[in-house]
């Protein structure tokens, strides 16, 4: 998607995007750098709450939804590709898919949707970086998610591309 159209898209807002440009994985992963992960993307999960205010603070309901999307994107982009990691992003999206269903977000500019697509891209190229991490996307298997998002993971765990 361009540029233009992105920033169509989310209400006239530039919108920033995750790095998408992974490095090969090292075999020695440093535990503390997953761990500053996980806490740095609870940190973020914080921004993405439900709503059920007045309309006419609806503008920084969004701006909370922005906010935590753009540190999520920090976090992830800064982790190791591996396994572990894997496994921490599809239980954040598994969080997140939830919240948008049932949790009461209204991401009506579409914000944390484009997020979760980002971070779909992300997981697909650590599975091309190592293969291993494939296997963290078994718990998506036969799950429906609000957008589909899971469909392009599922399809690496049956060898295909999608």
């Amino acid at each position: 998607m361009g540029g233009d159209r992105r920033r169509a898209a989310h209400g006239g807002r530039q919108t920033t995007r995750i790095a998408t440009d992974v490095q090969r994985p090292s075999r020695v992963i440093k535990q503390g750098g997953v761990v500053r992960g996980k806490k740095t993307i609870t940190a973020g999960m914080r921004y993405i709450k439900s709503y059920d205010g007045p309309s006419r603070i609806w503008f920084a309901y969004q701006d909370s939804l922005s906010e935590g999307s753009h540190r999520l994107s920090r976090a992830i982009s800064e982790l190791p590709v591996s396994a572990q990691t894997a496994r921490l992003l599809v239980d954040m999206l598994l969080r997140l898919d939830e919240r948008l269903s049932v949790g009461g977000i209204d991401d009506s500019d579409g914000t944390v949707g484009g997020f979760v697509e980002e971070t779909v891209q992300v997981l697909r190229e650590y599975a091309r970086l190592d293969p291993s991490v494939i296997a963290a996307f078994r718990v998506l298997r036969g799950k429906e998610t609000s957008f589909g998002w899971e469909e392009p993971l599922v399809a690496l765990l049956d060898g295909k591309e999608y």
